[in-house]
């Protein structure tokens, strides 16, 4: 059951309470505690759960609600990613470690008169595996390609890594580059 604090609540210049925290370890204000601006570098603890340096939100974008609060502008977390840039060779590439992110948008480009690219995954396992992805021009599924000028998107949700390899190359270079999304 929640306990009643004498804690003033914080308010903006208008007079309506502003985002903030009870701190327990503070009793300046109440026994119970004082009431703190809640900001990104503040410990947050939620039901008994400690969360050290706060919770970071990048503010961008879209708009957000929750019953009567509102925030604007609130955008998913990208990461650019880059796999090869103007390679002349076959390579492997740069693998993506993919962590939280759910999807994968990769570009092919560059001047390369014949080329094959092959989309591959790791997992839990370690195992490296062929991935589907689709080609968002022609809507076509594939794990490789011989096409330049497309781009690609990839559900890679739960993932460990992911790689685009080019398998062969020739008479001019290729550049794949994409943005992951958390």
């Amino acid at each position: 059951m929640p306990q009643h604090t004498s804690a003033v609540l914080l308010t903006d210049g208008a007079g309506q309470p502003i985002p903030q925290y009870l701190d327990t370890a503070d009793k300046t204000d109440s026994p119970q505690g004082t009431f703190k601006p809640l900001t990104k570098n503040q410990p947050v603890q939620l039901a008994g759960i400690s969360i050290p340096g706060g919770l970071p939100v990048d503010i961008q974008g879209a708009e957000l609600s929750v019953g009567s609060v509102v925030v604007e502008n609130v955008q998913s977390k990208t990461q650019e990613v880059t796999f090869h840039d103007a390679v002349t060779s076959a390579d492997e590439g740069t693998p993506f470690t993919v962590g939280a992110y759910k999807t994968l948008t990769v570009e092919i480009y560059g001047s390369a008169t014949a080329r094959t690219v092959t989309f591959f995954a790791v997992s839990a396992s370690g195992i490296k595996r062929p991935l589907q992805g689709i080609n968002l021009e022609t809507l076509a599924f594939a794990s490789s390609t011989t096409g330049i000028g497309e781009i690609w998107s990839f559900d890679i949700t739960g993932l460990e890594s992911v790689y685009v390899e080019i398998s062969s190359i020739s008479g001019g270079n290729l550049t794949v580059k994409g943005r992951a999304v958390a």
